[in-house]
């Protein structure tokens, strides 16, 4: 490892799943949606998204995928709506859910 580098925590990778988030939430303010990520949701990005070999640079992809893609899709299908506020939990399974506020 070079030096001055070290290893993130659980507290800084879940940082940067909120910046990631952030970035996204600019994007969906046009469609008037908030996202809520529960603190379950953020570990299970985060130990989806992060590799010991390539560190935090993988998060990106996991919100993508784990979080703005089935977003999109549900938006598609009409289960949310633009407008409204929705809490992403973890509910245990290898997924996350989504549920309106």
């Amino acid at each position: 490892m070079p030096v001055g580098l070290h290893s993130l925590g659980q507290k800084e990778l879940e940082r940067i799943v909120d910046l990631q988030v952030e970035r996204a939430q600019k994007r969906l303010a046009e469609r008037h949606l908030t996202l809520r990520l529960s603190s379950k949701a953020k570990a299970f990005l985060v130990k989806e998204g992060f590799d010991p070999l390539y560190g935090a640079r993988p998060l990106k992809r996991a919100v993508q995928r784990y979080v703005l893609d089935p977003l999109a899709v549900r938006l598609l299908d009409g289960s949310i709506h633009p407008g409204e506020v929705v809490v992403v939990d973890q509910d245990g399974t290898d997924a996350l859910t989504f549920k309106p506020a």
